[in-house]
Formats: C-alpha cells, structure tokens, sequence
C-alpha cells in the first residue's frame, strides 16, 4: 500500500490488434515493456510506474492489482487510498 496521500501510477499496455497482427514483419514496435517500466526500443527513454501491466495480462489481473486495494481502503474507511 502506497504511502498516505501519495499517488499511485499504473498503466497498462494493450496487446496487438489483429490488424497489427495480421501485417506480421511490417508493424515497427517503438516501445517495450519490462517490470515496472516502459522504454523505447533503443532504450534511451525510460518511463518508471508504481505498477505496469503487460499486454499478457488480462482485465481480472487489473482489476485485482489496481481496484480491489482501493475497494477494500475505502471500505476500512480510508478514502480509497491505494
């Protein structure tokens, strides 16, 4: 659990669409993601996040990393921290 009033970043990052999918070699991926972090393939930009989720996971993974901890903080009754 984050530090009271502190603020939590997470994001999440889509998989291929079939379009992107079905042009096989022709789509150019211009990021990565690794543990907690989203970079340019050259790495020369580097964003840190408290949380990142990978195009593997799925909307239940999400939803248990990032709401619940706020569901069950409001339910305790403090204003949904995370």
């Amino acid at each position: 659990m984050a530090d009271e009033g502190a603020v939590t970043v997470c994001v999440r990052v889509r998989p291929l669409i079939a379009r992107e999918n079905a042009s096989g070699d022709k789509v150019s991926l211009h990021w990565r993601s690794e543990n907690n972090t989203v970079s340019d393939v050259n790495g020369t930009k580097i964003f840190s996040y408290d949380r990142v989720f990978h195009s593997s996971d799925n909307t239940q993974q999400l939803y248990d990393g990032v709401a619940v901890p706020i569901i069950q903080s409001a339910v305790r009754g403090y204003n949904g921290k995370f």
